[in-house]
This record gives C-alpha cells, structure tokens and sequence, in this order.
C-alpha cells in the first residue's frame, strides 16, 4: 500500500514536533522535524507534512 492511501495518524509521537511546526505555519521547521525524524529525502518529507498539514486543515 502506497504511503498517499493511508491515513495520517496524528496520534503518533514521532510527528508531534512536525504538528506542532505546521500549526505555527513554519512548513520549513515541519519538513526538518520529519526529516530528522525518519531519516528520509527532502521529497518525501515534503509529501508527508503536505499530508499531515492537509488533515489538520493547514
């Protein structure tokens, strides 16, 4: 199952500083969170924190 089909849990502890950035409006601080985080390309953190913004309404 592809990432894009599943939904966000916004319960899970490691994306609490990436929520915490986005709902300040600092994307940027969002995408260096996840990124450290879950040790990903600057592409897919992008995708992922455009997804988690969009569930909480951002």
């Amino acid at each position: 199952m592809e990432k894009e089909n599943q939904p966000v849990d916004l319960s899970d502890p490691t994306i609490e500083k990436v929520i915490e950035a986005i709902k300040r409006g600092n994307k940027v601080e969002a995408l260096i969170q996840y990124r450290s985080t879950h040790n990903v390309l600057l592409a897919e953190a992008m995708e992922e924190v455009e997804r988690i913004a969009a569930k909480l309404g951002s």
